[in-house]
């Protein structure tokens, strides 16, 4: 970077987990192996009770802290990492998430162009070591699209940079939410007149969900996030719905219109046809976990 190193700002680097294993060595090593300098980030991973062998994995990497967050979430984990982090900017990222080689480097450069901006997403890239079936391509196209997150004006911790001025001026993320906890935040902290950009420069790539099985258990999270905020919101009249941020089943539909006109037309003759069944098969779990989500509820309501 052109910058003197005394002109960059410390970076905290948090990873919350969960049964993250088979990710967390891959992760860690592209995390500790940025052009950004060393000594101008720290990472931090917080173990959410993982019964895997997450946290040892983690602790064999010589200058990456480990903590432990026994309340279930990764919200909650996050706030915890939150609590020891040093730096002035917070960096999150998912373990299942590998950062590009200048990931820390190009947020960086784009938070000093954008001194107004209080978030900025980042970009995130899908892969897959086989074909995508039809559950592939709509995880590509509907979850961890944060340019269009950003457009929607709310982000996605697996590849968000924030001042950490923002969590002093309006709070941490809420703790009690099992998903979706980034928009609410996010949301909330547009509402309060903070500004958010899209860094597309800033790169972490992110495996492609390629069955159903994946596929519906990312949606009934989400769904089950949403069935959260709106038992909490459901007495709030003023922008309760700027909480929900990027709806994942209008994305379904952009989708199955793709199918019909876009790049994977090409697919089959059959194609369409299936994407419309998974668009329907995917929102009955998506509004499953919703209304399970709502009917939760054992935890306090957000004040206000």
């Amino acid at each position: 970077m052109k910058e003197s190193k005394t002109e960059l700002p410390f970076v905290s680097i948090i990873v919350p987990v969960y049964n993250g294993e088979h990710f967390m060595a891959k992760c860690l090593d592209s995390l500790l192996k940025q052009s950004y300098p060393r000594d101008k980030y720290e990472v931090i991973v917080v173990d959410n009770n993982s019964d895997d062998q997450s946290a040892l994995i983690a602790r064999s990497f010589d200058g990456v802290k480990v903590f432990h967050e026994k309340k279930r979430g990764s919200y909650a984990a996050r706030n915890f990492g939150i609590s020891v982090a040093r730096g002035h900017i917070i960096a999150f990222i998912d373990v299942d998430c590998i950062a590009a080689g200048n990931w820390l480097e190009q947020a960086a450069r784009c938070l000093a162009a954008r001194p107004c901006a209080g978030i900025v997403s980042g970009r995130v890239e899908f892969f897959s070591p086989e074909p995508l079936s039809v559950w592939g391509y709509f995880d590509r196209n509907t979850f961890l699209n944060l340019e269009h997150s950003a457009r929607a004006g709310v982000s996605k911790t697996a590849n968000m940079f924030v001042r950490r001025s923002l969590f002093d001026a309006i709070g941490l993320f809420d703790g009690d939410l099992l998903s979706g906890g980034d928009v609410e935040w996010t949301a909330r902290a547009v509402t309060a007149g903070f500004a958010l950009d899209y860094c597309p420069g800033a790169v972490v790539q992110h495996p492609v969900r390629n069955t159903l099985r994946a596929v519906a258990a990312k949606c009934y999270r989400v769904g089950l996030g949403k069935g959260q905020v709106l038992w909490k919101k459901r007495k709030c009249r003023d922008g309760a719905g700027a909480t929900f941020g990027s709806n994942p089943i209008k994305h379904s539909f952009r989708l199955l219109h793709r199918s019909f006109c876009g790049e994977d037309r090409a697919r089959s003759a059959f194609f369409p046809v299936q994407c419309a069944g998974a668009v329907i098969v995917l929102a009955i779990i998506f509004l499953a976990g919703m209304v399970k989500g709502f009917l939760m509820h054992p935890f306090k309501e957000v004040g206000g």
